[in-house]
């Protein structure tokens, strides 16, 4: 009997997080509401409350997802390529990414732990293993071993190119350019990396 309740439960918290995904993809994260949510499982809000915990602790579920999507889709976008060509095709595969979720995307960095609560060790290593796909490039594109200055260099990117991102989301890219995120992207990591190649060549004489 216990395991017939526990299968029901983990069925109802996956009911609950397919059911959120389409929520915030129509109405994004400020539509979700749990009232609304144990409506649509039919279930009672004590109940979801019971099997979730927290409505934070279910969209960190559903971001958990979305960055397993988007590894996913990263790393796969760099199969059958040389490393000159990986960096511009991860940059344009997390782009096209995020168009095409862009509610998904957004909810990312909207939601918020409450003040002190860090986040999970099994969230973190997501998040770890994505900047790895960029750094593992970044490696093989300046040939440097140090792994400071390689996560250096990928964060720096990584912030420059959610930049760019985060203002065409929130549609305020308008404001300063009218130029399409893509190219905008690509005008950073081309001198990026011509900047990075550089500085290894003077190291290196």
């Amino acid at each position: 009997m216990a395991r017939r309740r526990e299968h029901d439960r983990d069925a109802l918290f996956e009911r609950a997080l397919i059911t959120t995904r389409h929520q915030i993809m129509e109405n994004g994260l400020e539509g979700l509401n749990a009232r609304k949510l144990a409506k649509a499982i039919h279930c009672s809000v004590g109940t979801l409350y019971t099997v979730i915990g927290n409505l934070d602790a279910l969209i960190l579920h559903l971001n958990a997802r979305t960055l397993d999507d988007l590894y996913s889709t990263l790393s796969g976008s760099l199969q059958g390529l040389d490393h000159q060509e990986k960096l511009l095709n991860l940059i344009q595969s997390y782009l096209q990414f995020v168009k095409e979720n862009e509610k998904l995307w957004n909810t990312l960095f909207e939601h918020r732990l409450p003040e002190g609560e860090p986040l999970p060790e099994w969230y973190q290593q997501r998040i770890e293993r994505l900047i790895g796909l960029l750094e593992e490039i970044l490696a093989q594109e300046t040939g440097d071993q140090d792994p400071k200055r390689i996560r250096e260099w990928a964060s720096a990117l990584w912030c420059g190119i959610h930049g760019i991102t985060a203002l065409a989301g929130s549609g305020k890219l308008g404001i300063l350019t009218n130029a399409e995120m893509d190219t905008l992207a690509e005008r950073l990591v081309t001198p990026f990396m011509k900047g990075l190649s550089a500085m290894e060549m003077e190291e290196k004489e």
